[in-house]
């Protein structure tokens, strides 16, 4: 009797063992998944529709890139965030079309209205790009710092295209263009990480107003007849769509600028209150022709509660038309302190 209890005893035991080993295993993983995004996770890839046909177009001074028969858009399908993402690296890829010809390309939340536009509804831009940003196709944020996009968000990827003759453009006919974006979900606990936040400043000659169904008119400006160094700032300090006040102090981090060189424009300037905190200045590639880069600020620049950023673009205007299109814009990332 003694020695089959004891057999039966061991073998209850031994099978309890086990079950709290691979129980406690479980229970760690399952924690660790609850916490923290798995490191293995595939970048989640984004591609727009295929532009089959990009002929050239010639575009003279007066020409807008928002004229009908100056540009191509495209969108992708709607991707709905299966889970939490935190995303640590957006990087962007354009095919078959020199990278002049992106006009300008936008990743959005389509559930949500425009924080700058208010009245551009369903379109919440996650980030946008321009072709003076293509010589670094990748936005990687420091450690510890990450973009949050919640489970069952909906999101659109939007293309916007030109192709102009020299000596505005390469000119030349391109197939099967189309672009895609890949997101990189970081490994680190979502617990410790510090949530980015996008904004777009944009200088305008009506507040937020377009009257095309693409949008291809809006956040645009006018530069008048023969204006050398013509500086547009909007209403300033105090204008909607191209300055922000923050709430609380934080830092902004990833300032990107755009404009447009092949229209004149020399530089755009960024204020912090009544300083001048950068000027991104465009310069034409050496190694690629018609191409012109923009590099980005990789500075961290703190901002206290009440600060505003606003900017400011410069253009030259030899021509005896005005200028349409213009574009001066500033996107940047930013955190709150807590």
């Amino acid at each position: 009797m003694t020695k089959k209890f004891t057999l039966k005893t061991a073998a209850i035991l031994f099978a309890f063992l086990l079950v709290l080993f691979f129980g406690m295993r479980y229970f760690r993983y399952s924690s660790a998944a609850r916490t923290s995004v798995s490191s293995p996770v595939s970048p989640i890839v984004i591609e727009t529709d295929h532009v089959k046909e990009l002929s050239p177009h010639h575009h003279a001074p007066g020409d807008s890139v928002s004229d009908d028969w100056h540009h191509t858009t495209v969108y992708s399908p709607v991707y709905t965030a299966p889970r939490d993402l935190y995303i640590s690296q957006i990087r962007f890829e354009y095919f078959n079309a020199p990278s002049s010809t992106v006009h300008h390309t936008s990743f959005a939340d389509v559930s949500s209205d425009n924080t700058t536009c208010p009245n551009m509804d369903h379109w919440n831009e996650l980030f946008s790009w321009a072709s003076d940003r293509m010589f670094n196709n990748v936005i990687g944020f420091p450690k510890g710092y990450a973009l949050k996009i919640k489970k069952g968000t909906p999101l659109q990827l939007y293309l916007m295209v030109h192709n102009p003759e020299p000596p505005l453009g390469e000119g030349g006919d391109y197939h099967d263009v189309y672009t895609r974006i890949s997101l990189t979900e970081t490994s680190e606990d979502p617990k410790t990480i510090h949530l980015v936040k996008p904004h777009l400043l944009h200088l305008d000659d009506e507040g937020c107003v377009w009257k095309k169904p693409d949008r291809s008119d809006s956040l645009i400006f006018t530069v008048p007849p023969e204006s050398p160094k013509y500086v547009y700032s909007g209403k300033g300090k105090t204008d909607a769509a191209s300055s922000f006040q923050f709430k609380k102090a934080g830092t902004v981090l990833d300032l990107t600028g755009h404009l447009h060189p092949w229209q004149g424009g020399q530089n755009v300037t960024v204020y912090r209150n009544d300083e001048a905190i950068h000027v991104f200045k465009s310069g034409l590639s050496e190694a690629v022709p018609y191409w012109y880069v923009l590099p980005v600020s990789k500075e961290l620049y703190h901002v206290n509660a009440g600060d505003r950023i606003w900017i400011s673009a410069e253009y030259d205007n030899p021509y005896k038309v005005h200028v349409r299109g213009a574009m001066g814009m500033a996107g940047f990332y930013y955190t709150e302190d807590q």
